[in-house]
């Protein structure tokens, strides 16, 4: 029995390899655990492929024993099917302990990726916006990246691929007369960094501070 997502597709707003909008997906296979086929339950891949950029797109599903009767050729999953799915890759962000202005910006900077100067310029805003979660509010960007550093919030490396983005933000926002666009390279480089200096100011920050909770939490019931 072939079994295949229905309602999750028709939901994709863009192909998070190529960011075409409402992709069509093209159905390839599916799998399901063998150990646990028999009766219907336990992980299920479907793997659909883009016709726009021919890239494949794997979604995950635990299937609890919706076909454990089933004889039909083919069986589509809907929302009411499925506890939960999970698309890989997701094309998207973990934003969970990112301040709501920076997650707001690095996800449109994401889903923009394939207009490169607005990509830029929002990744721009997304590192702003992190420097200022961090006090670092007054002067220029270019100022306040340089005050990170001497307090050793940020290091040299990282302030000197910050200002890169700073820079490629820039060409569009001032329409540079000699260079005045982004590539879709340089749009994802910046958008490669202001989700790595999320994840080392916030999310990994909390992450450790999380599981320092959880192992004080544990001596304390021991």
């Amino acid at each position: 029995m072939s079994i295949r997502l229905s309602e999750p597709l028709s939901e994709l707003e863009r192909c998070p390899h190529c960011q075409v909008y409402k992709p069509t997906l093209e159905f390839l296979y599916n799998y399901v655990d063998a150990r646990q086929s028999h009766s219907g339950e336990g992980p299920g891949w479907l793997v659909y492929r883009c016709s726009s950029c021919y890239n494949v797109i794997a979604f995950w599903t635990p299937l609890w024993k919706v076909f454990a009767n089933r004889t039909d050729t083919v069986a589509y999953l809907h929302r009411n099917n499925v506890t939960a799915y999970r698309m890989i890759p997701d094309g998207g962000i973990e934003v969970g302990e990112l301040p709501d202005k920076v997650a707001r910006y690095l996800k449109q900077a994401v889903s923009t990726q394939f207009a490169p100067d607005g990509a830029v310029m929002l990744a721009g805003s997304a590192v702003d916006a992190m420097l200022k979660e961090k006090g670092y509010d007054k002067g220029s960007v270019y100022e306040r990246i340089k005050i990170a550093v001497d307090d050793r919030v940020l290091t040299a490396d990282m302030a000197e691929w910050a200002h890169v983005v700073r820079l490629e933000a820039n060409k569009p926002r001032h329409s540079d007369l000699d260079d005045p666009h982004a590539t879709e390279a340089e749009a994802k480089q910046s958008i490669e960094f202001a989700k790595a200096l999320g994840d080392f100011l916030f999310v990994f920050p909390a992450r450790v501070a999380a599981g320092k909770n959880a192992a004080n939490d544990a001596q304390e019931r021991a």
